[in-house]
């Protein structure tokens, strides 16, 4: 899974909103992908104040808009994407990482 972290032009959230709405159904349909999801950050639901935030001084860093973008393909999942996304709108500041499953857990009945 790919997390692509950035915030939308003052103005421009909407126009970003449909064009990612648009560009998330076409990434899921790509071969090697299996979805692709929009989030948007509440600001206020999300800002908790914590016992680790108050001991570091700051609140913890939150991103605005996330892309999360998934699939059975690290190639295709991996993809640099910015270009897209600075064309819809969204400002210079993106933060990308790629994230693989390491190991699952299952219950004894879904092994057999």
């Amino acid at each position: 899974m790919k997390t692509i972290r950035f915030s939308p032009q003052a103005g421009w959230e909407a126009h970003l909103r449909a064009a990612l709405a648009v560009t998330a159904e076409a990434l899921a349909g790509e071969d090697g992908m299996c979805a692709a999801h929009l989030l948007i950050v509440d600001r206020d639901r999300s800002q908790i104040s914590t016992r680790e935030a108050s001991l570091r001084g700051r609140p913890d860093a939150m991103a605005d808009w996330i892309l999360l973008v998934d699939g059975y393909d690290e190639a295709v999942v991996a993809r640099d994407r910015s270009a897209l996304l600075g064309q819809q709108g969204d400002s210079a500041e993106m933060l990308a990482d790629l994230y693989a499953i390491e190991h699952i857990v299952l219950s004894h009945d879904e092994l057999v």
